[in-house]
């Protein structure tokens, strides 16, 4: 054994969906006093913590001589024996078997004897660690872009089907048409994909579908009346983007419960920024709870709202996911009190100077260089508010190159856009802070 950083990702193994933690070793014999020692005294730390949290533990050994070691880390395991499935690795066409054969002196319950550069008996250990979770106790939920590189109505069908394929998990308990809007929408209905998703749920393979949304509250009171049989729609609704005339989450939220759709949230905390936010507005929430973190509020904010179906928190480690069930296992809804420091928090982020465009994009109309205006606004916005230069940066990309837009840096400067804001905004002088800021 030995020490490396641990690594955590989302997998699937033989068609389920799992959250897999890679200790990276467990090294027992340390030279104490040395960096190294400290450094592997943390990862023996985090390892038992995660043995007791995991649901779980693929023991990975390897054929070969038993060392000390590998006796005491066998014994670390013992109170976590129901949850241990062993694997003996570089075993390929059976080499090795017989020494692997040694550690069954331990008793585990069953000794795979694999190769995982050869892929040997790789799948059977994959269904062991599985099986112990039948598919109706998980829920299993993906989506269909029919927009990205789909020239025909099989391009757009073929992504359910390598899903299913790729998933092996047999159906979907929720399946959506990804983010509708702009020019996005027409082709779902040019490929017909409503009425293949209700074909689906006909045969089984989707219990529930719905759509993912991004764009005006018109243009979503248009989709929901021309498919009233959709079963949920997916917006993204937080605290900092409720008023906000770029994303508009009242008004989507409000067309939404008009039309007695349940709601998914997403982006509850606005892609992350609202577990950092700006000084000022963090100063309020703890103030108004001490104990509790700043990603509480926004996730606390989305499912307090009526007809809020689920919340997707976007959690990334375990810390977040036991802070998340921390103080959503028993909610009930904030009170009075907490939604007020909600309404300062909004107040305190209003006061902080933007660039006041609304997205209206008449300059967008006029301007001869096509120059995404209002999505370069949106992004110098969000780095002036949070200071995340990768997050604003990623929205620079996809508002205005992503909408085949140019940059800002290639505005003539001729003064066309400014003629037709309501806002009055000094367009061509923003548009230099912009170049200047997303070099």
């Amino acid at each position: 054994p030995y020490t490396t950083l641990f690594r955590s990702s989302n997998a699937f193994i033989a068609g389920k969906p799992v959250r897999l933690m890679d200790t990276g070793g467990f090294k027992l014999d340390r030279d104490i006093g040395t960096m190294e020692a400290v450094m592997d005294e943390l990862v023996v730390e985090r390892t038992l913590r995660q043995l007791k949290r995991a649901d779980v533990i693929l023991l990975v050994l390897e054929a070969g001589t038993i060392t000390g070691e590998d006796e005491d880390f066998i014994a670390h395991l013992r109170p976590h024996w129901h949850k241990v499935v062993a694997a003996v690795n570089k075993c390929e066409g059976g080499k090795n078997e017989a020494v692997a054969w040694n550690y069954a002196q331990f008793g585990f319950e069953k000794l795979f004897f694999i190769s995982a550069q050869h892929g040997d008996h790789v799948p059977e250990l994959q269904k062991a660690l599985v099986e112990r979770y039948p598919r109706e106790k998980f829920q299993l939920a993906t989506k269909n872009a029919a927009w990205i590189n789909c020239k025909t109505r099989k391009d757009a069908i073929d992504q359910f089907e390598s899903s299913l394929r790729q998933t092996g998990a047999g159906y979907f308990d929720n399946y959506l048409l990804h983010n509708l809007g702009e020019g996005r929408t027409h082709f779902f209905d040019d490929f017909d994909m409503w009425e293949f998703v209700k074909e689906k749920k006909a045969e089984g393979k989707i219990k529930h579908y719905g759509f993912s949304f991004h764009s005006t509250p018109e243009e979503l009171e248009a989709i929901l009346i021309k498919h009233p049989d959709a079963e949920f729609v997916q917006l993204q609704i937080n605290y900092a983007d409720w008023e906000n005339p770029a994303i508009q989450s009242r008004g989507v939220y409000e067309v939404a419960r008009k039309h007695g759709i349940p709601i998914i949230v997403m982006e509850p905390l606005k892609g992350g920024l609202l577990a950092n936010p700006p000084a000022v507005v963090s100063d309020i929430l703890k103030a108004g709870e001490p104990e509790m973190s700043e990603a509480s509020w926004g996730i606390r904010f989305a499912a307090n709202l009526d007809g809020v179906l689920c919340v997707l928190s976007g959690m990334s480690d375990m810390e977040q996911t036991l802070d998340n069930i921390s103080y959503m296992k028993d909610f009930t809804g904030m009170t009075k009190e907490e939604l007020s420091c909600i309404e300062m928090a909004r107040h305190e982020m209003s006061r902080i100077p933007l660039i006041p465009c609304t997205t209206c994009n008449y300059c967008a109309k006029v301007c001869p260089m096509e120059i995404g205006i209002s999505g370069s606004f949106t992004a110098k916005n969000i780095y002036t508010l949070f200071g995340n230069m990768a997050k604003a940066s990623q929205q620079e990309n996809w508002l205005v190159n992503g909408h085949g837009r140019k940059r800002a840096s290639e505005c003539i400067k001729c003064g066309k856009c400014e003629a037709v804001c309501p806002q009055h905004i000094h367009i061509r002088d923003e548009l230099v802070k912009v170049a200047e800021l997303f070099v």
